[in-house]
């Protein structure tokens, strides 16, 4: 992927994304962690809705009703 110096990162989260200077410095990592979560959720639903495992609605439905990640064996 390459390598990017740590105030470039800085500055795409502020002249790209939107964040304040402040923020993106003191929690370079925090949107990341969405990122990542967001990319194992369409991994999640790719594995199960997909390939037919289980309907779009339900999903949803169970996705929902956890308050933490979810396995697929949870939902299958």
């Amino acid at each position: 992927m390459g390598h990017v110096a740590p105030q470039e990162c800085v500055d795409l989260l502020v002249d790209e994304v939107g964040h304040e200077r402040a923020t993106a410095k003191g929690e370079p990592l925090y949107q990341a962690g969405y990122m990542l979560g967001a990319l194992q959720i369409h991994a999640l639903r790719k594995e199960t809705v997909e390939i037919g495992q289980i309907a779009e609605k339900e999903f949803h439905d169970e996705f929902l009703e956890y308050c933490m990640p979810i396995e697929p064996t949870v939902i299958a």
